[in-house]
């Protein structure tokens, strides 16, 4: 009787081992697809942000190789201008020997067309804030990237 019930205690211990090995082995499965899943989620992030970096460089490179010189120079004597008759603490006088400056610039370059001297310069000063804007913008998106 003694034997009988060691041998029971023994095929209890065994079972008990038997089983928490099987709920360790179903816990570790489910650890093991969990982390699948995650890596997948990660692996297609990635993939977005390669992409997306990827357009980004692509745009810079193809910006950054344009030679388009006469519309640049245009802009920049218009935004230069703008931005010393914005800053310039000359007074009345200069802003007047400014304007008919680039009031027979202007008749040189366009004859017959009328211009808004004012207009004009608020314009460009729009074109500066823009490309303020677009510079941190493209700076963000460079700083998100890296």
């Amino acid at each position: 009787m003694q034997t009988n019930t060691i041998e029971k205690l023994g095929k209890a211990k065994e079972q008990f081992r038997q089983h928490r090995l099987e709920s360790k082995l179903e816990r570790t499965q489910e650890e093991a697809e969990r982390l699948r899943e995650e890596n997948r989620a990660l692996a297609e992030a990635l993939e977005e942000t390669r992409d997306e970096r990827g357009d980004l460089l692509e745009s810079l490179e193809k910006s950054v190789g344009k030679k388009r010189r006469g519309p640049r120079i245009f802009r920049w004597v218009i935004v230069g201008g703008a931005a010393y008759l914005m800053g310039a603490k000359a007074g009345r006088k200069r802003y007047d020997q400014f304007q008919a400056w680039f009031r027979n610039t202007w008749n040189k370059v366009a004859p017959g067309r009328d211009f808004d001297f004012e207009e004009i310069t608020e314009k460009a000063g729009q074109a500066v804030d823009e490309g303020v804007r677009a510079a941190k913008e493209t700076a963000e998106k460079i700083k998100k990237t890296a």
